[in-house]
């Protein structure tokens, strides 16, 4: 965890696993130059794939931790192998929930708590409640709050989760969370300062960090936002002064 986690207790992870599903998108299209943009920008750890990692493991060995994002299957076993074979520092498992029948997800999330306890290889569960007629709102607090607490009792050893739009909200899923919760991305957010403003509200929150992956490899400049959000994340940057080191490049 301490590879993930600076001593601050504290991280920043760019997510870089969405072409799993969602194919080449604007900004990873050709991974190599994103890759070493936000290592040098100051990303605690860069979250992939299979793929990325047998293609681009180099441009991340010895720069920074390495997360292994893997689906969801019913034997976990060989893929927990399969990361500790490529150098992971943890291994990331996508936990969709729909309030409804999740008996095969968890099925698999205890799988991988398993297998990873076995190797000492540390588990991030992605806490990705759905619209449903049992969840009608995915990121309400009390529903958040929920499932990251099922993650942490199925043995993930931190959760990655949506940020519930406010920080008192937010400080509750934290707070009813005994491992550490970090706050995902999701879609491209309109502005840099809004992205900015989640980042400085997460960490009011508690939060332990983010793992954003649009809004930092979508950005004009991925170096410029992933030091604005790891100077928030481990500095106490404000809002402002992010900014400003947002948009440095832009300036010169």
């Amino acid at each position: 965890m301490k590879r993930i986690f600076r001593n601050d207790g504290k991280c920043l992870v760019v997510a870089m696993d969405h072409g799993l599903v969602m194919g080449p998108l604007p900004g990873i299209v050709d991974p190599g130059p994103t890759i070493r943009a936000v290592i040098k920008g100051g990303a605690d750890a860069v979250m992939t794939t299979l793929g990325i990692a047998e293609r681009y493991g180099d441009l991340i060995a010895g720069k920074s931790s390495f997360i292994f994002s893997s689906p969801a299957v019913e034997d976990m076993a060989p893929t927990v192998d399969l990361a500790l074979k490529f150098g992971a520092d943890a291994i990331r498992l996508f936990v969709n929930i729909n309030g409804g029948d999740d008996s095969a997800i968890m099925a698999s999330l205890w799988s991988a708590s398993l297998a990873c306890k076995k190797h000492g290889l540390p588990l991030l569960a992605e806490i990705y409640p759905t619209k449903s007629e049992h969840i009608p709102y995915p990121t309400d607090k009390d529903v958040i709050a929920k499932y990251s607490r099922i993650g942490a009792e199925a043995g993930a050893d931190f959760i990655k989760t949506f940020y519930t739009g406010s920080v008192d909200s937010f400080r509750h899923v934290v707070e009813s969370c005994p491992v550490p919760v970090i706050v995902l991305g999701g879609l491209k957010m309109k502005t840099d300062r809004q992205a900015l403003q989640v980042v400085k509200d997460s960490m009011e929150a508690g939060a332990a960090g983010v793992a954003f992956g649009r809004n930092i490899w979508q950005n004009k400049d991925p170096e410029d936002i992933t030091r604005a959000i790891a100077g928030i994340i481990h500095e106490d940057w404000t809002v402002d002064k992010a900014l400003a080191h947002a948009h440095s490049s832009q300036r010169d």
